[in-house]
């Protein structure tokens, strides 16, 4: 965007010229929501910054004849703002979790349903996040507290790297570094794998995500801005092990990690120092706030917050953050094979008694649900039944209804 103005501002984007009608409108019944005395409304005020992200995003250009060919054909090579800040109208999601709350929320959703009932069938659970860090005295094992939140302070367990010299960050979103980074994200989910048939763990579910930072400085995306940015990945990981990860087998598993990103990179690109964090977790409320946090949307309004402070030029920094983070960002992360499963946290048609995770069901056809009025069918088809149940159950939580003491909007 070829301007000035606060993206944050809804105010601003709205009398702007450039934004395209159509994202105005779109922006404009967003807020209508969002200033609802319903509890929708309530729900999406109690949202951090969903109010500055949805101006950002209403800012944002969009042009549906740009594509990227897939291995599955044509798709667009970025998001629409439009379909994103419209997504629960008509009943109708955008399915874009990544930048969507509602969606993120509806994942969310599912993954919680999904797990949350095999926390009795497995001994130990932990919270993990695999990453890299520049900071050599700072990187390698570090253990949290109950909260599960990668943010607040925690304990170093393991530093093998202390006096060497800091690493470098050569992950920004162009081309030219793509290899590194999808040798980064490989690592990552063969350390998972690898864990899991090995026996150091049962099982995990892993998510794997990615953040920006915007600082001021000579460009090291283009030849005519002053702003640079680097992607973080991180894997976020959900295990149960077969005993409990005492130092020694948390070293373990940190060597594993090490190992995988070692063959992915080679040691001529291992740009930065391995780092773990991980979290016990001690009962089913707790799994399922993490479960939250490893699926959690993108906070681009926080990240276009701390540009700002990093004292980028407002201009340039409208002028690069959309294709670097709706475009770039979006083909990176690819939502289709940025969630997988391992070891007893996935189902096999030839192990199925090997998944301790519920299985969602496949969702009733009209037909099915139809032949479920009589009642020798629905006797001898209680499968059926019961995915009835529990389909009407989620749609109930799209609405916003309160179901089972809980209260899940759309």
């Amino acid at each position: 965007m070829d301007s000035s103005i606060h993206r944050l501002s809804e105010s601003q984007v709205l009398s702007h010229h450039g934004v395209p009608e159509d994202h105005k409108l779109a922006l404009r019944c967003f807020l209508k929501s969002w200033h609802g005395s319903d509890e929708q409304g309530e729900w999406m005020r109690a949202q951090h910054g969903w109010k500055d992200a949805a101006a950002l995003l209403a800012s944002a250009p969009y042009d549906p004849a740009t594509v990227q060919i897939t291995s599955k054909g044509w798709a667009s090579s970025g998001i629409n703002p439009y379909r994103i800040l419209l997504c629960g109208f008509g009943r109708k999601l955008c399915g874009r979790g990544n930048q969507c709350r509602r969606c993120a929320l509806d994942r969310i959703d599912f993954a919680q349903s999904e797990l949350v009932p095999a926390f009795e069938k497995a001994n130990h659970w932990y919270a993990m996040v695999l990453a890299m860090d520049r900071r050599a005295d700072y990187a390698g094992i570090h253990r949290g507290d109950r909260t599960l939140n990668p943010k607040t302070p925690s304990v170093p367990v393991y530093q093998p790297f202390k006096g060497r010299s800091d690493g470098w960050s050569p992950l920004h979103s162009g081309a030219e570094v793509r290899y590194l980074f999808d040798a980064t994200r490989d690592g990552f989910f063969d350390a998972a794998r690898v864990l899991c048939k090995t026996g150091l763990l049962d099982g995990a579910f892993a998510h794997f995500e990615i953040s920006f930072s915007f600082w001021s400085g000579a460009s090291n995306y283009d030849l005519w801005s002053h702003i640079r940015h680097r992607v973080e990945p991180q894997l976020n990981l959900l295990v149960n092990s077969p005993k409990p990860l005492d130092a020694h087998a948390v070293k373990r598993v940190y060597e594993v990690m090490a190992e995988c990103l070692r063959r992915r990179l080679g040691p001529e690109h291992c740009w930065s120092y391995p780092d773990l964090w991980f979290a016990p977790v001690l009962d089913e409320k707790r799994m399922s706030g993490w479960i939250a946090y490893m699926l959690k949307s993108w906070r681009f309004d926080r990240w276009y917050q701390d540009a700002l402070k990093h004292r980028c030029d407002r201009r340039e920094l409208n002028l690069c953050f959309d294709e670097v983070v709706f475009v770039n960002g979006h083909r990176l992360a690819s939502a289709k094979s940025s969630t997988r499963r391992y070891g007893n946290l996935h189902y096999t048609p030839k192990k199925p008694s090997a998944n301790i995770a519920h299985r969602i069901p496949p969702e009733p056809t009209q037909e099915q649900i139809r032949l479920l009025q009589d009642d020798q069918y629905a006797a001898t088809h209680p499968e059926i039944v019961d995915a009835m149940f529990f389909w009407a159950d989620k749609r109930e939580k799209r609405r916003g209804r309160r179901e089972s003491g809980r209260d899940i909007k759309p």
